[in-house]
């Protein structure tokens, strides 16, 4: 989510990643996440739809805009798979 009242110093472009890791060393890029930030009206939530293909027990945004200033909350959230019920 961009800080309230500051959506201007939001990263622009496809200029940050989710990566993950199992040993915080080695890093696996999981997505590239593209904001426009020119469309960023207010601040809110701006939601990615990512696939790890697997699990991580660690998650870092890298974030490559030397205009970039501030983020005010991130959340990482799962879906969980529908269980078949049985009749």
């Amino acid at each position: 989510m961009p800080r309230p009242g500051y959506p201007d110093q939001f990263w622009d472009g496809p200029n940050a990643e989710l990566q993950g890791s199992h040993d915080r060393s080695s890093w696996q890029t999981v997505a590239v996440l593209t904001v426009v930030r020119e469309e960023i009206k207010e601040a809110g939530w701006l939601e990615f739809e990512v696939s790890a293909g697997q699990p991580f027990q660690y998650y870092r945004l890298l974030i490559r805009d030397d205009n970039f200033l501030s983020l005010g909350e991130l959340e990482l959230l799962t879906i969980a798979e529908k269980s078949e019920s049985s009749e």
